[in-house]
């Protein structure tokens, strides 16, 4: 077990000082179990020796309690190991105060080692081992480092469709060109205002990516991103105003919001598929489908999350937009989730 700790340890010697202290208490560890071993041939030699006898229960009791410790730190450094690679950020400060939270007890269950004060030492490995909050935080961690991708994948996206709505709403003629008829005049308007929101989602998704994960953002890849939203809003553009000219038909404008909704999302999906297929170089499985049309609707349903200054906007208006009509089909849900996120992290 000690040579497992140890090997694990060295993973990150020079990188992380809780690395560094686990190595070096394995080898300190291994020389006090050698020690006791030790006192054990010499009480067996002398069977009668209370004083001895003492000493090797004195020590039993620290060691157990020492193994017991030195464990609860090993299982805080592959949690803190598994944090640090998901790059917690802005977004995690529950997590990173629970993290920290944790450091500061297995800290105190090594300082009570170094004391050799058998009494503290057991009382705070017993207190660590029987929290039941720690255990749980251990167990969800992983979950709940996705849960915080995802809600900043929710927020980065909200921000960039609100500002891109923005840019689509300044330029109507984009729709008008789909309702009026293709000219000239119209077509250079459509793939303007096309343009215009991609080059909108593409800046603002970028800066908050950066900003919120840190994500590293080259020319290139800002110049892919920009390049398949173009097709992605021209798409869109042409499916809106399609979508308007037969409601507009059929005099049934008020079904504009959810309309457009339903008849946009399969575009919005298959754009992503076909971007899977050019750049993988392979069709996705059926595995990777099912978690693009969950992302997908997530996504779409993020525009609602964290934002209420829109959500007045919405009723002062009182316009059935698709923004509300997700908030209330997703939104309590995103907010319960983020809820119960804080308070794991909480609870530690």
């Amino acid at each position: 077990m000690l040579d497992a700790l140890k090997a694990h340890g060295q993973l990150n010697v020079g990188l992380l000082t809780s690395s560094d202290v686990l190595v070096a208490w394995v080898d300190d560890l291994r020389g006090k179990l050698d020690g006791l071993y030790d006192l054990r041939r010499k009480l067996a030699a002398n069977p009668g020796d209370a004083k001895l006898t003492k000493q090797v229960q004195d020590e039993a009791a620290f060691l157990e309690a020492a193994v017991r410790g030195i464990q609860l730190y090993a299982q805080r450094l592959v949690a803190f190991e598994q944090f640090i690679k998901s790059k917690p950020g802005v977004l995690d400060t529950p997590l990173i105060d629970a993290m920290n939270r944790l450091r500061d007890r297995v800290d105190a269950i090594k300082a009570a080692y170094d004391k050799h004060d058998t009494s503290d030492l057991k009382a705070r490995v017993d207190s660590l081992e029987a929290d039941e909050h720690v255990k749980t935080f251990y167990r969800a961690l992983p979950a709940a480092m996705q849960v915080t991708r995802l809600i900043g994948k929710i927020g980065v996206t909200t921000l960039a469709a609100m500002a891109t709505g923005g840019v689509g709403g300044l330029l109507t003629g984009g729709a008008r060109a789909a309702a009026t008829g293709i000219t000239m005049r119209g077509a250079l308007t459509f793939l303007g205002t096309a343009v215009l929101e991609a080059a909108t989602f593409t800046a603002v998704n970028a800066a908050a990516s950066k900003l919120l994960f840190d994500e590293k953002i080259s020319f290139g890849s800002l110049l892919k991103d920009f390049a398949w939203n173009i097709g992605l809003f021209s798409v869109l553009r042409a499916v809106s105003g399609v979508s308007n000219i037969a409601l507009r038909a059929a005099e049934l404008q008020a079904l504009s919001a959810p309309v457009q909704l339903v008849a946009g999302f399969p575009f919005a999906h298959g754009w992503g598929v076909l971007r899977f297929r050019v750049e993988q170089n392979r069709w996705p499985t059926k595995a990777e489908l099912d978690q693009m049309t969950a992302e997908s609707v997530i996504m779409m349903a993020a525009i609602a999350v964290g934002s209420k200054g829109v959500q007045r906007y919405i009723e002062a208006r009182k316009t059935a937009t698709s923004l509300s009509l997700f908030y209330r089909e997703y939104g309590s849900r995103f907010e319960a989730l983020e809820t119960l996120r804080t308070d794991l992290g909480e609870a530690v």
